[in-house]
């Protein structure tokens, strides 16, 4: 599979025009918890690390399979609208019925802002990333998502993700999708609920949590999901830690 995608997306980021608004925020922005991302880049010269473990039990005719995960990403802002990133997972599964096994993969790839909310116009920016998974095989593909944030009412907001996924030796792109609508309860604490899944078979998962913002660059954050599908009874807990460095 030829990664056109990946480099169509980084060639039309550096060829928009820079007049739209600054990303920088007077608090910490952050892809936890839950399965999606904003609209919006880091902002020019931050640095942020975002980082997880999860359990997730996975039961289905009595194989029971109990995975253990850590996801980080790592991410700086070039300018106000462009972000670079790196993704780092790191994922074992145990099973009394078969041999344990492990599995890493990279992400390396960008952001970028292309619209400011205008009315009910939403936010929108594109990431595209290079994925290398399966290290020892070297399997390379494509994540690419198209992100919709709009702020509704005075506390809520709402955002969309259309991912479009590829791979190399897999003819066809797969594609998924986020739903989430959050809300912020206090100036430290925000909680959200979320569907999301894949548009190839329709499926729909859930999930819900919430984050407590320790100060405006530190926040934490736990979350709880349904993955149930076909009489597989798949749950997940995730728990973790987002960091936002500002130069001085």
């Amino acid at each position: 599979m030829k990664h056109h995608y990946f480099f169509l997306t980084l060639l039309s980021i550096l060829l928009l025009p820079q007049a739209l608004e600054a990303q920088t925020a007077e608090t910490i922005r952050t892809g936890r918890p839950g399965q999606s991302i904003g609209a919006f880049s880091l902002g020019d010269g931050l640095f942020q690390i975002q980082s997880g473990v999860y359990y997730n039990p996975v039961e289905f005719d009595g194989f029971d399979q109990t995975i253990y995960g850590n996801n980080t990403v790592l991410r700086y802002g070039i300018t106000e609208l462009f972000e670079i990133s790196g993704v780092f997972d790191q994922v074992e599964f145990r099973s009394d019925e078969i041999a344990d096994m492990s599995r890493t993969s990279i992400q390396l790839g960008g952001r970028y802002h292309l619209l400011d909310q205008q009315g009910i116009i939403p936010n929108v920016a594109l990431q595209s990333r290079l994925s290398f998974s399966d290290l020892s095989d070297a399997q390379v593909g494509t994540v690419s998502i198209l992100s919709t944030t709009i702020n509704v009412l005075d506390n809520y907001t709402f955002f969309t993700n259309w991912k479009m996924i590829t791979m190399d030796g897999v003819d066809e792109a797969a594609y998924a999708y986020t739903v989430n609508l959050s809300r912020s309860l206090s100036d430290r604490i925000g909680v959200f609920v979320e569907m999301y899944g894949s548009l190839s078979d329709f499926s729909s998962n859930f999930d819900t949590g919430l984050g407590y913002l320790v100060n405006d660059d530190l926040q934490l954050d736990i979350s709880f999901g349904i993955q149930d599908q076909d009489g597989v009874q798949d749950r997940y807990i995730d728990a973790g830690i987002s960091w936002r460095i500002t130069p001085d």
